[in-house]
């Protein structure tokens, strides 16, 4: 993920998603680590596996 954002901001690129699961907790310590914010939270928004899973997204500015 470093590599990722540091590749971003060389190319300028401003702000970054993640739209991940709400089970995804080790994903969501991960991505509040490297700064992002939750910015919406949206219930039975995502279908996987044979089920309706709620959506987080976060925000990370570069």
């Amino acid at each position: 993920m470093n590599k990722i954002i540091t590749q971003s901001r060389s190319y300028s690129v401003k702000q970054m998603i993640a739209v991940i699961i709400t089970e995804g907790t080790n994903s969501i310590k991960l991505h509040e680590k490297l700064g992002f914010r939750h910015i919406g939270h949206h219930e039975a928004l995502g279908f996987k596996f044979d089920r309706w899973l709620d959506i987080l997204h976060m925000h990370l500015t570069l």
